[in-house]
């Protein structure tokens, strides 16, 4: 029984037909544009995978293991310590260009001026009541009132220092944090150290 022209035969490895032809009748043709390395005649294709996925496949590979290699000293709500990136308050600092880290303190405790003031009236008040009780009785007890007052106007000041986290780049210094807790911005210094360090 004679073959049909439009039948396909998958018996030859190198090459694929497109629909109508048979690999037998266009053997020639399809050989040549694969030895030759031109365009693919009569829709054959070349079994093997196509070589411009290399860089895309490649460029992938290379984003995961930098990912990969991305180490975390430190993590909190709004802060992110890695040995590539510090991200504090949606803001984000490279890395390689932090040179060191410092933390300076600023003093911001409340005056005591108003509490000393109040003690002194309220003292005045006393002294000048207690001359004659009896007709300035009401002097003196204010002054005493005002002398209570004003102590514990005094102690209830309490001191406060500002402690601010400050990155030396190569721009110059910046202060990438602050806060009254000591021992939080004391954690983020010690982690960029060590990020610093790892960096080498």
């Amino acid at each position: 029984m004679a073959t049909s022209p439009h039948r396909r035969r998958r018996s030859d490895p190198d090459c694929i037909s497109s629909p109508g032809y048979s690999c037998n009748d266009t053997r020639s043709a399809c050989r040549y544009a694969l030895s030759s390395g031109s365009a693919p005649l009569l829709g054959f294709e070349s079994r093997g995978v196509d070589d411009s996925f290399g860089p895309l496949l490649s460029g992938k590979d290379s984003m995961e293991s930098e990912v990969s290699l991305e180490k975390t000293f430190y993590t909190s709500s709004s802060i992110k310590v890695t040995n590539t990136r510090f991200i504090v308050n949606q803001k984000t600092y490279a890395m390689a260009s932090v040179s060191s880290v410092k933390v300076g303190s600023a003093d911001k405790t409340p005056s005591k001026s108003n509490a000393v003031i109040v003690f002194f009236v309220g003292l005045a008040l006393f002294f000048i009541g207690i001359g004659d009780l009896k007709s300035h009785w009401l002097m003196a007890t204010i002054g005493v009132g005002l002398l209570v007052l004003g102590i514990k106007m005094y102690r209830a000041i309490k001191p406060v220092y500002e402690y601010k986290l400050i990155l030396t780049t190569s721009s110059g210094e910046t202060t990438a944090l602050s806060s009254n807790e000591e021992l939080d911005i004391r954690a983020v210094e010690s982690a960029l150290n060590d990020a610093i360090v790892f960096r080498g």
